[in-house]
């Protein structure tokens, strides 16, 4: 029995202290976290530009299709003291050509006012009526019929 009093439980130790490794796992994991969450964040940024710029082309197409534009953006008005105002805001000579420019105007102010503050990029030829450059030698202006 003396054997069993001699016998004793082996003490626990503490841990030795070891502060590089927790740095060092930190320093490995960062990077992969911050990718995850400017990820998500960017598209998110992403996400609300095409919602933004898809529901102002929506508004824009119906715009269109009503026919209507600003009378402030014809250069020739019927609007004087003598005027009937039965010809509408454009007229003159190319009455057509002049409701065109107008519309395609007043479509893009009210893509503009919906889209906020994301740019929209235009072709200065898109204005008048060409949206990929001037056209080719004796094509004629698009209308209405």
């Amino acid at each position: 029995m003396d054997s069993a009093k001699n016998f004793s439980f082996p003490q626990a130790t503490t841990p030795q202290r070891r502060p590089g490794q927790a740095i060092t796992e930190f320093a490995l994991v960062l990077p992969i976290l911050l990718l995850v969450i400017f990820g998500i964040i960017e598209f998110a940024r992403i996400y609300q530009s095409y919602l933004v710029i898809s529901n102002a082309a929506r508004f824009g197409v119906r715009y269109a299709v009503t026919g209507a534009y600003k009378p402030e953006y014809c250069q020739d008005t019927n609007d004087g003291p003598d005027a009937q105002g039965v010809d509408g805001p454009c007229a003159g000579a190319a009455k057509t050509a002049e409701e065109d420019r107008a519309r395609l105007l007043s479509i893009y102010d009210e893509v503009l006012n919906q889209t906020g503050s994301i740019p929209v990029a235009y072709y200065e030829d898109f204005l008048r009526g060409f949206p990929m450059g001037t056209p080719p030698q004796g094509e004629q202006t698009p209308g209405y019929l």
